[in-house]
């Protein structure tokens, strides 16, 4: 890998890791068991990308097809995004008024993403991490969809 590309790995991992800050912050204000779910999955998430990524860093001196293939494969075991019931949104509801605030922080940092590995896979030459950064962009949008559903009903 070229200097260029490890720019966007570092980036790539210290939005990762706002990200996870954030969403650990989330969790420990969230009082319903619908912000908990919500809030641990992202961060969840949030980590698995930041291993990821890390990863590629690491070994990007020898990165081979097979070590960019099973991040592919841990990234999809995740699954899409938990689906909670109108139940769990309507306990929403009823908590702070600063959830709006932390939904739209939350899609900020899913948009950071998206932005940063569309613009990274749209330069990166192999194949491998082309794929890599495709699987990370159709996360984050995944991601935001389920904040935006979040929203879409509670405020």
């Amino acid at each position: 890998m070229v200097g260029k590309q490890f720019g966007w790995l570092r980036y790539g991992m210290q939005l990762e890791a706002k990200s996870i800050e954030f969403y650990s912050r989330c969790l420990e204000a969230a009082d319903s068991s619908y912000l908990r779910s919500l809030f641990s999955f992202l961060r969840d998430e949030e980590r698995a990308h930041s291993e990821i990524l890390a990863k590629i860093l690491n070994e990007s001196s020898q990165s081979n097809s097979e070590n960019i293939a099973e991040s592919i494969e841990f990234l999809k075991s995740l699954g899409p995004p938990p689906l909670f019931t109108d139940a769990d949104l309507e306990e929403m509801k009823s908590i702070d008024t600063s959830l709006a605030g932390r939904l739209n922080k939350a899609i900020e940092l899913e948009n950071k993403g998206i932005t940063l590995y569309t613009k990274a896979m749209d330069e990166e030459k192999d194949p491998g991490v082309k794929r890599l950064l495709a699987v990370l962009v159709d996360k984050e949008i995944q991601h935001k969809h389920v904040i935006l559903a979040a929203g879409a009903k509670l405020i």
